[in-house]
């Protein structure tokens, strides 16, 4: 399986489970000579030790593996057309937020997003159109940053 076969597989996934479950629980999805490991992540999300923990199995993933995947649900806050944003609170409590799914690939030291956005309405529940963010978007925090190794 080549890296878009493996992006378009989890869009896939992504798009059916939000469909049908209604949620997509947190999970990294390694790509293996044997296939797709998943090692789900949503018991890591709940405190900021948690977040710590994964934030080093990913920077580890990030050394020791080609080609991996961060997928989870957040709130998100678009940068403005300087690049700029100006929360003032959390991103789940920001009056301009949308719920997005992310997926966050990882291949060495090159990191790679695509988002949908959530659409809630009722019982349904469904992705809009998956969307790449572009190289120019500065993408940081816990989840972002190079490993020691690769400096």
């Amino acid at each position: 399986m080549n890296k878009e076969q493996f992006i378009e597989g989890i869009k896939g996934f992504a798009t059916e489970q939000m469909f049908t479950a209604k949620e997509l629980p947190p999970a990294l999805l390694i790509l293996t000579d044997k296939g797709v490991g998943v090692l789900p992540a949503g018991e890591f999300m709940g405190s900021v030790e948690g977040k710590d923990a994964l934030a080093e199995i990913i920077s580890k993933l990030r050394v020791e593996t080609d080609l991996f995947c961060f997928i989870t649900e957040a709130w998100v806050v678009k940068q403005d057309d300087k690049g700029q944003r100006d929360l003032g609170c959390a991103p789940s409590e920001h009056p301009d937020r949308t719920e997005q799914v992310m997926l966050t690939i990882y291949e060495g030291t090159s990191v790679e997003m695509w988002v949908a956005p959530i659409l809630r309405s009722g019982e349904l529940v469904e992705l809009r159109e998956w969307e790449q963010m572009p190289n120019s978007v500065k993408m940081t925090g816990r989840f972002m940053d190079s490993p020691a190794e690769f400096n």
